[in-house]
């Protein structure tokens, strides 16, 4: 029933919208999941729908934490956009300038994206890309579970696109500048997770217990206000791990029994709290 509805949306909207372009849209349940979840999506991420686009031609690339958009009229613009995953993402927008742009769109257009067919394959660990292709004649959409170096040169002219992306705009500086950016909290990241932390800023008035664990954690973990925010301890109060370092200024000393400092280059920390204590424990006992 679920997929007869989509397609049923999909003619409507199509009839409604495009009746002049020809629509190629895979006949499988992830492509209609994904069309389904669309109007979200670009609504969330506030993106131009490309479906609907008269543009010369509109790339539109999907993965788990970023989407990369080429768009060719009077000139040729590309948008890469970073975010949190989740019901309420944190979201950059990093745009480029008409050289790089041309240069990204000539890498996808030499690796033939246009001729790239949807692969139904998929695994279990991993995540999907989906590529969207609009001309004013046509909209086509594939989908492919995380594309690797393989035979399949399908997959090949992917991963080739994927790769000339990353080198020509420096993803993995745009991806860290954005993560070290947020404020300190536990954030989804496609199927795995990371934290936010930092010490409190000078001016903050602080207890004399947070000022005594301030000292020690720097100390015994050799971390500082330069430390990757990525990298801090994981905080445990009672037995419960706590957002973060703040949550040590909600005590005084009278009201701590003991604080003790596991580090994660020993094992100890992961020993307790798995991935989560890598960059060590921070384990508080209160008296009350």
């Amino acid at each position: 029933m679920r997929i007869i509805t989509t397609i049923v949306f999909l003619l409507s909207f199509s009839n409604t919208l495009f009746c002049q372009k020809q629509f190629n849209i895979p006949d499988i349940p992830r492509i209609h999941n994904f069309i389904e979840r669309l109007p979200r999506l670009i609504k969330t991420h506030n993106l131009e729908e490309i479906r609907a686009s008269e543009d010369s031609l509109n790339i539109r690339i999907w993965q788990s934490n970023s989407v990369m958009t080429v768009s060719v009229d009077e000139e040729t613009v590309s948008e890469y956009q970073v975010f949190t995953t989740g019901s309420d993402p944190e979201i950059k927008d990093t745009t480029f300038s008409t050289a790089t742009s041309k240069r990204i769109l000539k890498s996808i257009l030499q690796n033939k994206v246009m001729t790239v067919k949807d692969d139904p394959s998929s695994g279990i660990d991993g995540a999907m890309v989906y590529i969207e292709i609009s001309t004013p004649e046509s909209y086509k959409i594939v989908s492919m579970w995380s594309p690797c170096d393989e035979k399949d040169q399908n997959k090949k002219r992917v991963v080739k696109i994927l790769r000339d992306i990353n080198e020509e705009i420096d993803t993995k500086k745009i991806i860290d500048d954005f993560q070290v950016s947020l404020d300190p909290g536990g954030y989804s990241w496609g199927m795995t997770s990371f934290s936010i932390d930092r010490f409190l800023d000078d001016e903050q008035e602080k207890t004399d217990f947070y000022k005594r664990a301030e000292a020690k954690i720097k100390n015994e973990l050799n971390i500082n206000e330069q430390t990757d925010p990525r990298h801090f301890p994981l905080v445990v109060i009672n037995g419960i791990p706590r957002t973060g370092i703040a949550d040590l200024n909600k005590y005084t000393d009278s009201e701590v029994e003991s604080i003790k400092v596991l580090s994660g280059s020993d094992g100890k920390g992961t020993e307790l709290y798995g991935r989560r204590g890598e960059n060590g424990v921070v384990l508080i006992k209160t008296i009350n």
